[in-house]
């Protein structure tokens, strides 16, 4: 299924910018912009 393999690789970039030490603030906002990207694909249905 596509969204898992996608929601895999977001659950993966947010890990590895976590232990960057980026602030969760803007974590969650880079979340929101990656789920935004993904509705545009047809991946995330909109909620």
């Amino acid at each position: 299924m596509a969204y898992q393999s996608e929601y895999a690789l977001e659950n993966e970039v947010l890990q590895q910018l976590e232990e960057l030490n980026y602030e969760r603030v803007n974590i969650h906002n880079i979340k929101l912009e990656i789920n935004e990207y993904l509705k545009e694909l047809g991946v995330l249905k909109n909620e």
